[in-house]
């Protein structure tokens, strides 16, 4: 069933699971009027993020670093067939209008099947085209230039690299940008915010990152997440959502400590394998976080 922008906009805001604990009254994604509720930019920013993730049906890591999926519902950009989500769109389809709707395509437009994606006519070859792009090329940072270019984020450094705007966050001393770069745990996290982690080892955490800005290096495997819920009704956890995690859009629930800064689950050694009976380097959650993204009001 294909539902109406009202429709998707009540599956956004209605309970999506993940509540803060059992009976609370305040869950991820549900904004009301209050002190501690985010505003301006910040809410914009985590309401475009939740669009998404309730258009996805609201998959999530949980505490624990394990995935869960709502209802049985598992939308992934690289299935066909009669696969829909909530909007009634494709997944693939709407990967492509994230590459599309940014300038993280500006880089790419050469590779095979850019062009396809930009245009997406409808023709079969085209169609085809797009989606071996789509499977060809990480999606998650043109995910987050996404969401910033729909909730008005201005002088945002959109990439298909998340690396280019956790550089561009780190040299910048200017108030003009919108993003300051800081360790993930010196500051507490806020709507708004973005969280990353390294998926290489040669950068292990944020003065290995810093030297490695310091030292001109250049691409750098990265993630970031969009920080939506921070502490909710006193839970002590932090919920983001990030884009191509198990090639959908998924939510993530991470802990925060008393202070309310973000705890950083214990990486496991680069040499301990996930394995059947081996589950301790299993969680999704256990990464090399190394950057906090800070917006600045």
């Amino acid at each position: 069933m294909r539902l109406s922008s009202r429709g998707l906009s009540l599956v956004v805001f209605a309970a999506l699971a993940l509540s803060a604990r059992a009976g609370a009254s305040v869950r991820p994604c549900e904004f009301h009027d209050g002190p501690r509720q985010p505003t301006g930019l910040r809410l914009r920013i985590a309401e475009a993020a939740c669009r998404e993730h309730a258009d996805w049906y609201a998959p999530f890591i949980n505490a624990e670093g394990r995935v869960g999926w709502q209802d049985g519902r598992v939308p992934m950009e690289a299935e066909g067939g009669a696969e829909r989500l909530a909007s009634g769109t494709p997944p693939w389809q709407r990967v492509a209008e994230y590459w599309r709707r940014t300038p993280a395509l500006d880089g790419l437009r050469r590779a095979n099947g850019a062009k396809e994606c930009e245009a997406l006519s409808g023709a079969w070859q085209d169609s085809a085209a797009c989606r071996a792009f789509i499977l060809d090329h990480p999606w998650s940072a043109a995910f987050v230039s996404y969401v910033m270019k729909r909730a008005g984020v201005e002088d945002f450094a959109s990439s298909a690299e998340h690396i280019v705007y956790m550089r561009d966050a780190y040299a910048s001393t200017s108030p003009r940008r919108r993003y300051r770069l800081v360790a993930p745990w010196r500051e507490r996290p806020e709507v708004g915010d973005l969280l990353c982690y390294s998926r290489e080892a040669r950068v292990a955490d944020y003065r290995g990152l810093v030297a490695f800005f310091d030292q001109g290096g250049g691409s750098l495997k990265t993630h970031c997440d969009i920080v939506v819920g921070v502490d909710l009704d006193g839970d002590s956890k932090l919920y983001t959502i990030g884009g191509n995690l198990m090639q959908t859009v998924m939510m993530r629930k991470l802990p925060l400590n008393a202070s309310g800064r973000f705890v950083p689950p214990a990486a496991t050694a680069d040499d301990a394998p996930c394995r059947m009976n081996e589950e301790r380097a299993c969680s999704l959650n256990a990464k090399a976080w190394v950057a906090l993204l800070k917006l600045r009001d």
